[in-house]
């Protein structure tokens, strides 16, 4: 007999294309994972490039245009940003994050 304020996995289970384990986590999709350590393996290359190779500071390219001296300076961390995001959105299954 079980207890009235148990609720049955149907009850408690989230909505959404993603299947709940048994402890409770979501599954990622394998899709998912693997933009997220491909954008984590990008911020750490990116990061180790743009502050130990002195060529690749000078230029940084945004859709398609080539900035170059400071504005490459200033642009490289909105673009370690990006991938850290994607790596985040990626990893938590987030809406906004379409593979």
């Amino acid at each position: 007999m079980s207890s009235p304020l148990r609720m049955s996995n149907e009850l408690c289970s989230t909505s959404g294309p993603f299947e709940v384990s048994e402890d409770g986590a979501r599954d990622r999709p394998r899709i998912n994972t693997a933009l997220a350590v491909f954008c984590l393996a990008a911020v750490a290359f990116l990061v180790l490039r743009d502050l130990f190779v002195p060529a690749a500071r000078d230029v940084e390219v945004w859709l398609g245009f080539e900035l170059r001296g400071m504005a490459a300076l200033v642009t490289a961390p909105v673009h370690w940003a990006i991938f850290s995001l994607g790596a985040w959105g990626a990893w938590h299954n987030r809406s906004w994050f379409l593979p």
